[in-house]
């Protein structure tokens, strides 16, 4: 008993989630739901009700019966439609009977009345609107009378019990065979019963068309055959057919329309016509049986997610028809291994390989100009890509955390990398990046923990902030020496001035380094590895950060202007008649002010912070750790011991500064 609740449960989530599909496409294509009417409502007994033109609208049924009468008039008046969601989402309704006077059964009117069994229309029934019986999960039969000259979009969908649908031989606008629900030459097919017993069905030659949803949810069919003549496979037509096996598409059929084949899950097989042009999106998702795919030359386009999550899905071949893999195409399909992609695709969309973490060679067009967001995120056996010369864009986080990717050749036609474009790629020891990239966005390949050579383009002109944050094992940066922006010394990055050191690279062998004279500003020295000393000239005027590994830096001239962080355990060296730090301020803190000063012939170790007279008395002002600390009555400065500046305590009241962090030494021998 727990499992079948738990299965009936299961049905229910399913069968919302079909209704609510149902109805976003629907409004796609313009059917529009029912509206209430706007006349002044009252009350009869359990049901709601409104009055247009002499005639009765049942808007509602309050009541809690298992078998319910609806009333054929109330105040003398005929009772002539039951309106928009009268009865939906009514859990008690197990049967009801309907008035001869009913002429009309609005949109969604019995909705998810899952306890529902039969239903019996009544012969004066000229319309059932979209959806009228929709979600019925215990409907298994349905007599249509012959009157009835206007059936709505899926109003029978998500009947996974419904065995038949019986319709009046006297119909002139409906019929049925077999049980199905046809027009009345029998040219659409417009619903077969989800729990009809057959395993296999052959579609009549007399048919050339389907309602959208019209196979949905059948759960015994496990082949059907599709006769020549028919040129449309519609939305949804064959959703949820948990048991079917193989499609042949004819020849004749020209589109395969939105999750026409959707949750298909024993689908092992699809062949597609040389007539087909156009497969549309989500068309084939969720069908984990299958294993290949071939796209033939005729197919012009894909939709978005059209093989999403196919998660055995192990080889795609597309033809040369096919100009764009659009977004999430072949996402989540883990054990995808082999793409071979026709010469006509110029676009790779966001996500379309999303987490295809098997395959190994993506095997991209030679005339693939974008590759957008995402593309091949995640696809962490990604050993190999080879960019074709006519790529002119890298989305953001195209290739981020493909693992197994060991070297990239950007050609010289790309002129776009998006942010994050390669970062975590952990196998990646070598990057060439081509003459068309004028800049790094943020951390294009930040955290390739094993990329050890980068050579750069000849426009480039900046990185964006940490575009290498993480690379740790980086040695040697090499550049275009055609860059008239930038230039390599030794494997380090310069501008072409060399007025400003761009980049240390942090694994870069030496344990010393001499910042060559005329160098103003010095970035790139936070993460590297080996240096221990670095000696910097008269003309820096500002320092980026310095790493931890760093323990001793000399000043052959006045101090920078400006510094970001310091690590401990750090000790700067002063040439005696120096200027120190004035104004410096630090990454981590909100700021620090010192008073431009010179260093004293007795005193060589002591920084003087800024200080101000008021009231007689000196005061000062420091901030440590962001905590701003205040202190008054000093007539005193008392230097003290310790290791790092940033391990000092500040209490209000009293001041404690640092020593031993400038020593008066003449300069390094090199």
């Amino acid at each position: 008993m727990k499992n079948f609740s738990t299965q009936r449960h299961h049905k229910t989530a399913s069968c919302v989630t079909l209704i609510v599909t149902a109805i976003a496409f629907l409004f796609a294509v313009n059917l529009r739901a029912q509206e209430d009417p706007a006349g002044e409502r009252y009350i009869f007994e359990d049901f709601e009700y409104e009055i247009l033109e002499g005639e009765v609208t049942i808007t509602a049924y309050t009541g809690s019966e298992e078998h319910v009468v609806i009333p054929s008039e109330i105040e003398g008046l005929p009772v002539t439609e039951l309106g928009h969601r009268a009865f939906r989402e009514n859990m008690q309704l197990k049967s009801f009977v309907l008035p001869d006077s009913l002429k009309r059964i609005g949109n969604q009117c019995f909705g998810l009345c899952k306890n529902l069994e039969t239903v019996e229309i009544p012969a004066q029934v000229e319309k059932i609107d979209n959806l009228a019986f929709a979600g019925c999960l215990r409907l298994s039969r349905v007599t249509l009378p012959a009157s009835v000259a206007e059936i709505g979009a899926s109003v029978f969908n998500c009947c996974p019990e419904l065995i038949e649908i019986i319709v009046s031989e006297d119909n002139s606008d409906y019929s049925s065979r077999d049980g199905v629900l046809f027009d009345e030459e029998q040219t659409t097919l417009i619903r077969y019963p989800s729990n009809r017993a057959a395993v296999e069905y052959t579609i009549p030659e007399t048919v050339k068309g389907m309602s959208p949803w019209a196979f949905d949810y059948c759960q015994n069919l496990e082949t059907v055959v599709i006769p020549d003549g028919l040129t449309v496979i519609d939305p949804g037509a064959f959703a949820r057919c948990s048991s079917l096996q193989r499609i042949d598409i004819p020849n004749t059929v020209t589109n395969i329309g939105m999750l026409a084949f959707d949750l298909c899950s024993q689908l092992r097989e699809v062949n597609i016509g040389s007539g087909v042009t156009h497969i549309e999106d989500s068309a084939f998702r969720y069908c984990p049986q299958l294993r290949e795919i071939t796209i033939p030359d005729n197919v012009l386009s894909l939709g978005d997610s059209t093989f999403l999550n196919c998660a055995g899905l192990e080889t795609v071949r597309i033809g040369n028809g096919v100009t764009e893999i659009k977004g999430n195409t072949f996402k989540d399909c883990p054990r995808l291994k082999e793409v071979s992609m026709g010469n006509d695709v110029t676009l790779i969309g966001g996500g379309a390989f999303h987490g295809c973490t098997s395959l190994i060679n993506p095997g991209i067009g030679n005339n693939v100009t974008r590759i957008e967001h995402n593309a091949f995120y995640g696809c962490t056996n990604l050993q190999e890509i080879v960019l074709p010369d006519t790529l002119t864009r890298i989305g953001d986080m195209a290739f981020r955390d493909c693992m197994s990717l060991t070297n990239v050749v950007i050609p010289d036609s790309v002129l776009f990398i998006g942010n994050e474009a390669f970062n975590g790629c952990l196998s990646l020891k070598t990057v060439v990046i081509g003459d068309g990239i004028s800049n790094f966005l943020s951390k294009t390949f930040a955290e390739c923990v094993n990329l050890e050579t980068v050579r750069l383009g000849a426009v480039l002109t900046s990185m964006g902030g940490e575009t290498f944050t993480g690379c740790l094992n980086l040695k040697w940066m090499d550049v275009s020496p055609d860059s008239p922006f930038f230039c390599s010394v030794d494997g380090i990055l310069f501008n072409k001035t060399m007025s400003q050191l761009a980049f240390y690279p942090p694994n870069y062998p030496n344990t010393e380094y001499t910042v060559p004279d005329g160098v103003k500003e010095v970035y790139g020295l936070g993460q590297c590895l080996n240096l221990k000393r670095v000696t910097l000239p008269f003309s820096v005027e500002r320092i980026s950060s310095f790493s931890k590994s760093i323990t001793d830096a000399y000043f052959k001239g006045n101090a920078p202007g400006a510094i970001g962080y310091i690590p401990g355990y750090f000790t700067i060296y002063y040439l005696k008649g120096t200027v120190g730090w004035t104004k410096t301020r630090f990454s981590w803190l909100e700021f620090f002010t010192l008073e431009t000063w010179t260093l004293p012939a007795d005193e060589p170790e002591v920084f003087v912070p800024k200080k101000t007279v008021k009231d007689g008395k000196v005061e000062m002002t420091l901030v440590f750790g962001g905590a701003l600390q205040s202190s008054t009555n000093l007539k005193d400065w008392e230097p003290v011991e310790t290791a790092s500046p940033y391990q000092v305590s500040v209490p209000v009241g009293s001041v404690k500064f640092y020593r031993t962090i400038a020593v008066e030494v003449e300069p390094p021998s090199r």
